[in-house]
């Protein structure tokens, strides 16, 4: 499980799950949390990129947040308060859009400067899947995060399942 802290900015990041090669069908899902207590701009995630590797090399399986969103084999869940990822152009890092952990539901909040921290208690994924790795010889996810959350109450954490029902934690970003 890897960990981080300390946001300065747009960071990559590059997480492999080749436990899951093999599989026919595999969830990842960017959940965040947040306690009771404060608040901050939270964690922005652009340019998702998962990429599985074949007999031809690595091949990209899908991308970012530009356009409809969440579309495909893209699904946002609340777990609590009305108020889950959504795509908002407030914070891109590359393109127009960018997904944010509070900008959805009938609670959302439309980001704007002054007005643009998360909401205490939050549990929300923004879910991808299912996807199929029987033919691969690794697979990984490339993105961009900015994160300003309270450390270490708040976090996102990347997960990855072969029911989209129980998660594993592969990677855990506070700051």
């Amino acid at each position: 499980l890897a960990r981080w802290t300390d946001s300065v900015g747009w960071e990559f990041q590059d997480i492999y799950y080749n436990d899951y090669v093999g599989d026919d069908s595999v969830w990842l899902a960017w959940r965040f949390y947040s306690n009771h207590t404060n608040t901050y701009n939270g964690p922005w995630v652009d340019d998702v990129r998962i990429w599985k590797y074949t007999s031809t090399g690595w091949d990209k399986i899908t991308e970012g947040f530009e356009g409809v969103w969440p579309s495909g084999k893209w699904m946002v869940r609340d777990l609590n308060h009305d108020h889950y990822w959504d795509d908002d152009n407030y914070r891109p890092h590359t393109g127009y859009w960018a997904a944010w952990p509070a900008r959805g539901g009938e609670n959302g909040r439309d980001p704007q400067p002054g007005n643009d921290d998360y909401f205490n208690n939050m549990n929300t994924p923004m879910v991808y899947g299912p996807f199929d790795l029987r033919d691969s010889a690794a697979a990984r996810t490339t993105c961009y995060l900015w994160r300003e959350m309270e450390t270490p109450h708040d976090y996102l954490a990347l997960e990855v399942s072969h029911d989209n029902v129980t998660f594993e934690e592969l990677a855990r970003w506070t700051g």
